[in-house]
């Protein structure tokens, strides 16, 4: 009888305490963590990022890319996606590393993939967004200086298969 009083007991307090963290957030329920790890992602959301990393491996896109800022520069590269990576050809030249990337399906016609590249005195971040049937690309490509920052949108011109890349 005690046990099954004490047990009552906690469940009474467990409610009066949620309720009060409910008030005390003006009425809005507290999202509280759940236990799998953050990058976790429900069964089927996970198996359509598989897909699209999948399709999108060994693939070359060029894009044209135009300065939000000074009006009329416009500059071609190249970005692959080959081994889980992404990297900018321009980039590469330049001494910036491939770098991982994530994609997010948003809708059943498109998927955004970012990323991040470092070089010695600079950041350059992408945000991609590709049509479903992985035929456009189009995104904003940030370069972060010291001091300065340059921003440019970019679209697709052509898109390629490639063949992977032969084990070194």
């Amino acid at each position: 009888m005690q046990r099954l009083s004490f047990i009552a007991l906690c469940v009474i307090i467990g409610m009066v305490v949620s309720l009060a963290c409910e008030a005390s957030s003006g009425g809005i329920p507290i999202k509280r963590p759940s236990s799998r790890a953050p990058s976790k992602r429900p069964g089927k959301e996970r198996d359509v990022v598989g897909e699209y990393r999948k399709a999108l491996n060994n693939t070359e896109w060029d894009i044209e890319m135009t300065s939000m800022s000074a009006q009329g520069k416009k500059v071609e590269d190249t970005i692959v996606f080959s081994k889980g990576k992404v990297f900018s050809e321009g980039l590469v030249s330049q001494g910036f590393s491939k770098t991982n990337f994530t994609l997010t399906p948003q809708s059943t016609d498109k998927v955004i993939w970012e990323t991040m590249q470092t070089g010695k005195d600079e950041i350059v971040f992408f945000r991609g967004e590709i049509s479903s049937d992985l035929k456009k690309m189009s995104g904003v490509i940030s370069f972060q200086r010291k001091g300065s920052s340059e921003d440019f949108s970019f679209v697709s011109t052509a898109k390629r298969d490639v063949a992977p890349p032969q084990e070194e």
